[in-house]
């Protein structure tokens, strides 16, 4: 199976892009991991959060949702995260936001026990949706033809009380097939942004062995939307696939 990508590259700031200087800096290393088998099982992420913190602002804290857009208990696929900072491991609480009956996000929470001194590093794992895929826009993780695609709301545990930084997102794909490459709304292989860490859970991403359309050959095809089921009938068909 092959995954086609469509991109473009868009000129100016970057997207997010907030006034004044950023004071922290964020590098977020981002691995798909298979295990010995044919589908990614799980992604690896480590996060490191250097420069600094406000600490007039609550205790430091991260996040993913619990629900997001009709999708629930992605909280849940959270498997061994650990926060450590420049003294030792901290101990986390964790909170749950009160279910919200309208389906608007709610998350959860783990708050540290103390202040923390910086550089702070994160590490986890979050394993992909297992079942049959809902139809619609996709705000969950899914892997299919030896890579993934998702939504961010899916993928990223994210720091919390930060209004601006600048991330850097770096993709480890040493465990995938040759050749294979990452996408996503920011564009073809890693990227760098300035705005709240929040923003990258509202892009979409792609990593596997993806196809390339040039912009001329762009015009000439037939555009579906991403996800598992349009990927495998693009690639049954012949035709692009909007992943970005």
């Amino acid at each position: 199976m092959t995954f086609i990508l469509l991109g473009a590259v868009v000129a100016g700031p970057a997207l997010g892009q907030t006034p004044g200087s950023p004071t922290v800096d964020i590098t977020m290393t981002v691995r798909p991991i298979r295990s010995g088998g044919s589908e990614v099982a799980a992604i690896a992420v480590r996060t490191e959060i250097r420069g600094s913190l406000d600490r007039a602002a609550s205790a430091f804290s991260v996040r993913a949702p619990i629900t997001y857009a009709g999708v629930r208990h992605i909280a849940d696929r959270v498997d061994s995260l650990v926060v450590r900072d420049a003294t030792g491991v901290l101990s986390l609480r964790v909170e749950d936001d009160a279910t919200n009956p309208a389906g608007f996000p709610y998350y959860r929470h783990w708050r540290a026990d103390r202040l923390v001194v910086p550089p702070v590093v994160m590490t986890y794992r979050m394993r992909p949706f297992v079942g049959v895929p809902v139809a619609g826009p996709q705000f969950d993780f899914y892997v299919h033809g030896g890579g993934i695609s998702s939504g961010g709301m899916a993928l990223f545990v994210v720091p919390e009380n930060i209004a601006n930084a600048t991330s850097h997102v770096r993709w480890d794909l040493t465990d995938l097939s040759a050749g294979s490459i990452a996408g996503s709304t920011y564009g073809e292989g890693d990227f760098d942004t300035t705005g709240p860490p929040e923003q990258l859970i509202q892009a979409y991403y792609m990593v596997g062995p993806l196809g390339r359309y040039t912009p001329q050959q762009l015009l000439r095809v037939p555009r579906v939307l991403a996800g598992p089921a349009s990927v495998r009938r693009a690639a049954r068909d012949g035709v692009g696939v909007s992943g970005v």
